[in-house]
């Protein structure tokens, strides 16, 4: 399989790496508008044609993977869509839902495969999680918090919301298995850039369970951590170590859990990706799934500008 791979920033270089390193998969090309990323990109894989536009690749790849700037995902990954071509597109996969709905369409009606890059979904520790709430060995979740914190990239990002929110939002949905019923967001705003600094999200589902999310980039402090509370104990995932890290407390399962720094999520999530495009299934992370993530971002951020307004 044959895969171009659209903006060769800090994350692009991290994604181009891991599909290079697939079996069965060959990096053909990288396209960004910027020289010097182009330049890097040149000297970090010989062999592979560099562009500023995806036009002259279209013909020769089966996979595009998206690593621009959030606001231009939708852009991007309509235009390998509509050229029928399998697509990875990072998270957020559009800002709004209605843009999100468009990709899902253009993938469906053209029966090519759709990943959004929500990592978090595919780190072994977090699939850890996932079978304890399946198997039940700590009974029902009553609560979620999660804190994520430190410097975004405010060039490329549109605010902590929506850099920092998709994994976590993601995680919670997966969590839960059904989208939140209510909805709350408040927090400060950045005072040179007017964007979003630092916001709180308390989603509230129908079964009583309710998340609480906090995410901020004033401070220089990275943050990583997840806490779920159950009826019979607690699980606590800690992911600013290598690998992560799980404390389980409650019941016969109770201890300490490892993860290991050999098995990224992001090499996790390519691997993941490629098989889906080989044997025609459903990623983990689908069209749809990216949606609900976008769709949960778009009403928190209508819920914090509500608060905003005089």
């Amino acid at each position: 399989m044959k895969i171009a791979l659209m903006g060769y920033g800090r994350w692009g270089m991290k994604v181009a790496r891991d599909l290079a390193g697939i079996p069965n998969a060959r990096l053909v090309g990288i396209v960004d508008v910027d020289s010097h990323a182009r330049a890097r990109a040149l000297a970090c894989h010989p062999g592979v044609l560099v562009g500023h536009t995806l036009d002259s690749f279209m013909d020769d790849v089966d996979i595009v993977a998206v690593c621009t700037p959030a606001v231009d995902h939708l852009e991007h990954a309509r235009l390998a869509l509509e050229g029928r071509k399998h697509v990875m597109v990072e998270k957020p996969m559009a800002m709004t839902s209605k843009g999100a709905m468009e990709l899902v369409t253009l993938a469906e009606r053209n029966l090519t495969t759709l990943l959004v890059g929500h990592q978090m979904r595919y780190h072994k520790l977090f699939e850890r999680i996932l079978g304890i709430i399946r198997d039940g060995a700590l009974g029902e979740v009553r609560s979620i918090r999660c804190e994520r914190g430190g410097p975004i990239d405010l060039d490329t990002e549109p605010d902590v919301l929506w850099a920092y929110g998709p994994h976590d939002v993601a995680m919670v949905l997966a969590m839960t298995g059904c989208d939140p019923s209510l909805i709350h967001a408040s927090g400060t705003l950045d005072a040179v850039r007017g964007v979003i600094d630092e916001v709180e999200i308390v989603l509230e589902f129908s079964d009583s369970v309710k998340a609480a999310i906090r995410l901020d980039c004033k401070s220089e402090d990275r943050s990583r951590e997840m806490t779920i509370d159950f009826e019979r104990g607690t699980v606590v995932f800690d992911d600013t170590v290598p690998g992560g890290h799980l404390t389980i407390s409650g019941g016969a399962i109770a201890g300490e859990i490892a993860g290991s720094p050999d098995e990224p999520p992001l090499l996790l999530e390519c691997r993941h990706f490629l098989e889906c495009v080989a044997g025609g299934m459903t990623p983990l992370t689908d069209g749809r799934f990216g949606k609900r993530v976008t769709g949960v971002l778009e009403r928190a951020a209508i819920s914090f500008r509500s608060l905003q307004s005089p």
